[in-house]
């Protein structure tokens, strides 16, 4: 089975299961890289995602926006990613591909989130 790793990001608040389609704004904490989650999703567990604008909050930068991917999975639980890695690494659609075509995909994390990670601002 292929897989995908992702880093997913804690929500702040929840959006709820039926308003999943929408592109509602996802709200989460950001994170070093050293200490974000990593996951390894086989795509069998991806129901559905969608594109959603996501604000990364801290406390020099509380309203970041970003590129954001919501993941709902095939237990009916979601996930939230950044979707703007950096320049040589794929986003998730970019991801996802590979993984279909049969390969196991590395997501990039977050452009803004290493940003914020070299200023020390996280």
């Amino acid at each position: 089975m292929p897989f995908i790793r992702i880093f997913p990001l804690q929500e702040t608040e929840a959006v709820r299961p039926e308003d999943f389609g929408r592109a509602n704004p996802a709200r989460c904490t950001a994170v070093r890289r050293a200490d974000a989650r990593e996951l390894w999703l086989g795509l069998g567990q991806i129901a559905a995602y969608e594109e959603c604008p996501l604000y990364l909050i801290c406390d020099a930068e509380p309203n970041g926006l970003v590129n954001g991917i919501r993941v709902r999975l095939a237990d009916g639980g979601t996930l939230v990613v950044a979707d703007d890695p950096e320049d040589d690494e794929p986003g998730f659609v970019a991801a996802l591909e590979r993984a279909a075509a049969g390969h196991v995909a590395e997501m990039g994390y977050s452009r803004y989130l290493g940003e914020l990670t070299r200023k020390k601002l996280i």
